[in-house]
């Protein structure tokens, strides 16, 4: 085939691909591959619970955790030309987003991260720097963190006299304490949290673009102010928090 022709086949291909709107696109999560009988099944159980112990929706929460790396730089952008990019670290927190079903209320988040005084703390703890901050080697939930923060939680609620839902995913280290008054506890059934966990039906996401546009403008900012631009990217524990 002579060059000419492969040059008016890519020609043709891009007019049919732009007339038909499609454009390349990644495949994310595992959310195809989840049986939708099982996902009907379990969104009917779940409204079963919620009527059976007649809850409002100011009372059903929802938590989630998610990693956050917070120092990567972005990898893309608008250029007339190739530019060398910026290496991005790996260094993460782990975020627990919990919130109620009409919007009405978030917890604040429960962080967690490596060290338990980095340097950046200035000494402080977490809590004297006006954070929910837990650690550990792998800055990711466990169960004693876990039961930690829901036990604070539920004596928090018995002040109140308010009893409410608390729908989670399976995950190992969400191990129920015994003795919790306030908290009624729902896992979903596994591997379906991809089309019924309201965390990740946009949540998660929405957090992680609201905490992109911030770095990335800070980052701007840096840059304006005359920061040596391998630099600007550039935050520590404390300032992502």
């Amino acid at each position: 085939m002579s060059m000419g022709n492969i040059g008016m086949e890519y020609r043709w291909m891009n007019l049919c691909t732009e007339r038909n709107g499609l454009r390349k696109l990644r495949r994310h999560g595992e959310g195809g591959s989840v049986n939708p009988v099982a996902v009907e099944r379990e969104r009917k159980r779940i409204q079963e619970l919620i009527k059976k112990y007649r809850y409002h929706l100011k009372d059903i929460f929802n938590m989630d955790e998610t990693g956050l790396f917070y120092v990567m730089s972005p990898d893309t952008g608008l250029a007339n030309q190739a530019h060398s990019g910026v290496k991005g670290s790996k260094v993460r927190l782990t975020y627990a987003l919990t919130a109620n079903a009409d919007g009405s209320e978030k917890l604040p988040p429960l962080i967690i991260g490596k060290a338990h005084k980095p340097r950046c703390f200035g000494n402080k703890s977490g809590f004297q720097l006006g954070f929910k901050y837990r650690n550990n080697a792998k800055a990711w939930m466990t169960t004693s963190i876990y039961q930690d923060w829901i036990t604070q939680w539920d004596r928090e609620l018995q002040k109140k006299d308010r009893k409410i839902l608390l729908l989670q995913d399976n995950f190992a280290g969400h191990v129920v304490p015994s003795g919790l008054k306030c908290i009624r506890v729902e896992n979903f059934e596994p591997n379906l949290t991809s089309h019924i966990h309201p965390d990740d039906q946009g949540i998660i996401r929405c957090f992680k673009a609201h905490y992109r546009r911030r770095y990335v403008q800070r980052s701007i900012d840096r840059y304006d102010s005359g920061i040596t631009p391998s630099n600007i990217y550039d935050i520590d524990q404390l300032g992502a928090m």
